[in-house]
């Protein structure tokens, strides 16, 4: 299944398809973070994943949510993806129903900018049912 355009990074998706829920794999790292966790609850989450430094617009985001008085949701989920190699290609920050709240890219080159549009797409396809039956 061809999704990036990058052999090794398809190859890699085809042996460790994505997921929309927390889940670990060499190309993938996902963790739930719940909105009533406080601050540290969250750090801590996330240190016992390897998900720490965080890009800092990805960190702004989690915090904002977590101080809201009514946030829009209950849980967001924090996506890390990885090259083959081990580099991470971006971060990308969704709400429980699917939608983007924010993205990262770390590599800037163009084709690995375009690689990076690609995963997020793939990853917004799955619909809110979709993510429903999976959590």
């Amino acid at each position: 299944m061809q999704i990036t355009g990058l052999v090794l990074f398809d190859a890699a998706i085809a042996n460790n398809p994505l997921s929309t829920v927390s889940h670990r794999s060499p190309i993938q790292s996902c963790c739930e973070i719940d909105i009533s966790m406080s601050h540290s609850e969250v750090v801590t989450s996330l240190k016992h994943r390897d998900l720490l430094p965080l890009p800092y617009c990805i960190s702004l985001k989690i915090k904002s949510y977590l101080e809201q008085i009514y946030p829009p949701c209950d849980t967001i989920y924090l996506h890390r993806l990885n090259l083959p190699s081990g580099k991470t290609l971006c971060w990308v920050l969704l709400d429980k129903n699917g939608m983007l709240l924010e993205q990262a890219h770390s590599l800037t080159s163009g084709r690995y900018k375009n690689c990076c549009r690609l995963v997020i797409r793939h990853l917004l396809n799955k619909t809110p049912q979709q993510l429903a039956l999976v959590a």
